[in-house]
């Protein structure tokens, strides 16, 4: 119901852009090379725009699933659209970034940072889980846990192991948090 919401409002802020540019909104999710053609074309803010209006966002959801299903040349896209992308719209995205981290370990780990860039995601928040612990049931939310730490250390990409070791640290730290705060709703 949350990324309902929040898919409802991040198009409502990104529909003037869509209106203003005559750019039409996608009614289905195009394929990966059309989607990286348009922003190529026309910049990630129009593309993210056409993704995300109001009313429309089955292609949104459909960005998203593909996201969270750790389809690696989604998430190079969400990764190009991050810049654009509001405070909406890329809670959603995190989201559905941070879902991914057990599936595509090495791509999320490419997606991230630890610095303060906001075109790329936060290692902190997308390792730690913070960006959807609050809505999600308590053994989801610890099935999450177990896989991203059993991906990440099986990972074996020597270019990412700084990454990969930050993030074991963060998740680490989310899960201990997590469990605390499960132990105080009991």
């Amino acid at each position: 119901m949350l990324r309902r919401v929040l898919v409802i409002s991040a198009a409502v802020l990104v529909s003037a852009n869509v209106s203003a540019s005559g750019a039409k909104p996608y009614k289905a999710l195009p394929d990966v090379t059309a989607i990286n053609s348009d922003i190529d074309r026309f910049g990630p803010a129009k593309t993210l725009g056409r993704l995300a209006v109001e009313g429309q966002s089955q292609a949104f959801d459909a960005f998203l699933e593909k996201l969270e299903e750790g389809d690696v040349a989604w998430i190079k896209v969400a990764t190009r659209l991050r810049p654009a992308s509001d405070a909406g719209t890329s809670l959603m995205i995190e989201q559905s970034i941070t879902l991914a981290l057990p599936k595509s370990p090495a791509a999320v780990l490419r997606s991230v940072t630890a610095k303060d860039d906001p075109s790329l995601f936060s290692l902190q928040e997308i390792c730690s889980g913070v960006t959807f612990l609050e809505d999600e049931p308590r053994e989801r939310v610890a099935a999450w846990y177990q896989s991203a730490e059993v991906a990440l250390t099986q990972l074996q990409e020597p270019e990412l192991n700084r990454k990969r070791t930050q993030c074991l640290e963060e998740l680490r730290k989310g899960r201990k948090e997590f469990n605390v705060r499960a132990k105080g709703t009991e």
